[in-house]
């Protein structure tokens, strides 16, 4: 999906009916004056969404046509593709926020990169935010290069206002990149916190997680996790070692148990889990808890070798990545906890 946000500052409220208008091809379409509180918001968010990319630049000269009137004093825009992650349905009182900013230029990738991950971290722990998008920014305009746009839907501006702003994870992880007093701040420019009311008529067409990979970090549901912890027990006690660890990310780490060498990349991961093939093994998934991208659930093992019966119950703890591939494993056990029958 190819975006398109701005934020228009005018006194002429007129220019929204003239907006729509011009943009009616458009595959989805918010344009909503603001609501008190924005910071260099502008007075118009127009927020734009095309199934193809190809269909902006035949609308553009449509939108700055409106845009060139003398009643507008600036405009800030950003171009980028990617599709907003959806966990509930949309609220009658659903308030639309948008953030543009300048990730400071010469910034090493690790750090961007980790700067991305603490954001995205924040809808696994605000549970106002109904629908998130973060992404890198193809084309900007208006007051500064901007790098990133990061959006989210809450389910109403008290959720904004109170629960996102005021959250631990806000002012502990995310803060720092922005505070000009904390050496790890590399937003240095000023930012664009805009939001307004979700319009009742929106056009939208609902995307399924899958097809959010154009975004930056994209966050499985919980319900994507609970399906890939389930699918993996079930592949521990009926699969192979290569369809256990096709489960994994390529990168991915395991850890088994804890305190042990971690096996590092699926080939070294397969032969951990080849001990698996000449034995019977049978499953129980016992309870299991997501927060964010992790997991981690207590299930039941029961390896029969022939000879005797193995039973072990661990707790395992997993990260996962966009696809719902487990990205880590590490599991919590001792001898302590076999049983031998």
């Amino acid at each position: 999906m190819f975006k398109v946000t701005k934020l228009v500052h005018t006194s002429n409220d007129a220019l929204i009916t003239e907006l729509r208008e011009a943009v009616e091809p458009a595959s989805y379409a918010l344009i909503q004056p603001t609501l008190p509180g924005v910071r260099n918001g502008g007075d118009i968010v127009v927020h734009l969404q095309f199934d193809d990319a190809r269909a902006w630049p035949a609308l553009r000269p449509r939108v700055d046509a409106v845009l060139r009137s003398e009643e507008v004093r600036h405009v800030d825009g950003v171009e980028y593709e990617g599709h907003l992650v959806r966990r509930s349905a949309r609220s009658a009182d659903s308030v639309y926020r948008t953030l543009l900013l300048e990730v400071a230029p010469g910034t090493p990738e690790p750090v961007v990169a980790q700067f991305e991950k603490d954001l995205l971290r924040m809808p696994g722990c605000i549970s106002t935010i109904d629908a998130w998008q973060l992404s890198r920014v193809q084309h900007a305009s208006g007051s500064a290069a901007w790098t990133h746009v990061w959006e989210q839907e809450f389910t109403n501006l008290d959720g904004l206002m109170g629960p996102y702003l005021t959250h631990p994870v806000h002012w502990g992880r995310v803060d720092r990149w922005f505070d000009p007093e904390c050496p790890e701040v590399i937003v240095r420019q000023k930012i664009c916190h805009s939001f307004c009311e979700v319009a009742p008529a929106g056009r939208e067409r609902l995307t399924t997680p899958a097809a959010a990979r154009g975004s930056v970090g994209y966050m499985p549901s919980i319900a994507e996790i609970r399906s890939a912890v389930a699918r993996y027990v079930a592949t521990v006690g009926t699969g192979t070692s290569a369809d256990i660890a096709a489960l994994y990310a390529d990168d991915a780490t395991l850890e088994d148990p804890v305190g042990s060498p971690p096996h590092v990349g699926r080939e070294a991961i397969e032969k951990f889990y080849s001990q698996l093939d000449a034995v019977r093994n049978t499953t129980e998934l016992l309870t299991v808890r997501v927060a964010g991208n992790t997991a981690a659930f207590l299930f039941r093992v029961v390896t029969d070798t022939g000879d005797q019966r193995i039973s072990i119950e661990p707790i395992d703890v997993m990260t996962f990545d966009e696809q719902a591939r487990i990205t880590s494993m590490r599991a919590f056990w001792s001898p302590d906890d076999v049983t031998l029958t």
